[in-house]
């Protein structure tokens, strides 16, 4: 066990020399927090990691793992920005007692409704999708997707006002929301 928590703990700190960052996102019925490793990307690698949970008020448990390519995202050069990327879901449903394991393809789109130097605002929209083929243990497909107003406040912090469908479908039970809902969130980065 001591290896194994070693062998992670140098592999988020590779990650963090790029920088790395936090995203928490709360509601009344749910919290999601994530650990971002170079969340703008940069010049040498437009690339983002993410590990993540996010848990609601029925004790179910999600993580996720993301590996995202980024496009341009400075509001001096572009006042769109794309992405395409990966995302792995691993949990536990706990009321309905069933495993949750997805490999997912999504994207994510950028769009800088003022960019102003100071406080620049955009709207950021996420969607990932997996279908039966790579889903597992009880899970028959999965999807979410997220929208989020932001500004940001300060060059390394975001504040904003969001929402995300976070979509099981599970065996002999049907569709379950693990998230609908609205929140409010803030991201930070740390370089």
């Amino acid at each position: 066990m001591k290896k194994l928590l070693a062998a992670l703990t140098l592999f988020v700190a590779s990650f963090t020399a790029n920088g790395a960052g936090l995203d928490l996102a709360l509601s009344d019925e749910t919290a999601n927090l994530a650990l971002l490793f170079n969340p703008g990307g940069d010049a040498v690698s437009n690339s983002q990691i993410s590990l993540g949970a996010m848990f609601n008020d029925l004790d179910d448990l999600v993580f996720y793992g993301t590996l995202m390519a980024l496009g341009a995202s400075k509001y001096e050069e572009k006042y769109l920005s794309l992405g395409a990327g990966v995302r792995i879901y691993a949990g536990d449903l706990d009321e309905l007692d069933h495993t949750v394991g997805a490999l997912a393809i999504g994207g994510r789109a950028g769009i800088y409704v003022l960019p102003h130097p100071v406080n620049p605002v955009d709207v950021v929209l996420e969607g990932f999708f997996a279908p039966g083929i790579t889903s597992t243990g009880d899970t028959e497909k999965m999807w979410e997707y997220s929208a989020r107003l932001q500004v940001e406040v300060v060059r390394s912090a975001r504040a904003y006002l969001g929402f995300r469908q976070v979509r099981v479908d599970v065996d002999d039970v049907g569709k379950v929301d693990v998230d609908d809902n609205f929140h409010l969130g803030i991201s930070i980065d740390f370089y």
